[in-house]
């Protein structure tokens, strides 16, 4: 993941997560900090869907991605690993974010288990990559694929308790409107 990040706004996430899942009982510095930096990241809508394919058409549906790694799964040198791990992450992360998020939107689609499914897949694929290449974070990854329920539970939490319509200055409000235009040319 390559975020664009600026300090504040990784400080914010990262107290805000270290905050929510701390009255969950997750005390996981390592997960706290992947999953603020899941929330910095795609507060950007740019960097939701920032996999393109050969062509570098941004692909912007999980269906896209999956399609776009089929182009890898033939090849097994270290490049070709690594963007189909960087792919397999990113279905992940979206997953994780898109239905503990927007879970609302997700649900109206209809794709709350595809998403689950897919997202615990891509996180299981992309951990046994990291082990083949001896990347760190193969143990998180594995953790997310297990418990991804518990964590999109856990942002949907967040998202309740802490981006009510009543806050100011919501870090998602221009994010939710950008995505509902979407979904409203998908539907």
């Amino acid at each position: 993941m390559k975020p664009y990040t600026t300090p504040s706004l990784k400080s914010f996430f990262m107290k805000l997560t270290q905050q929510c899942f701390g009255e969950l009982g997750l005390r996981d510095r390592e997960m706290v900090e992947y999953i603020a930096l899941v929330l910095t990241t795609f507060s950007r809508t740019e960097n939701l869907y920032c996999i393109r394919d050969s062509t570098g058409k941004r692909l912007d549906s999980i269906i896209e991605m999956l399609i776009e790694l089929n182009s890898y799964f033939h090849e097994e040198n270290r490049s070709s690993l690594l963007r189909e791990m960087e792919i397999y992450q990113h279905i992940g992360d979206y997953t994780l974010f898109m239905t503990g998020m927007f879970k609302e939107y997700v649900e109206k689609l209809g794709l709350v288990d595809f998403y689950l499914f897919e997202g615990k897949k891509s996180y299981e694929k992309a951990a046994d990559i990291r082990g083949r290449l001896y990347e760190a974070g193969v143990m998180m990854l594995k953790e997310l694929s297990h418990h991804l329920e518990f964590y999109v539970g856990a942002l949907h939490f967040m998202k309740r308790t802490y981006f009510a319509k009543s806050m100011i200055n919501d870090p998602f409000e221009d994010f939710l409107k950008q995505l509902e235009d979407k979904i409203q040319q998908v539907i």
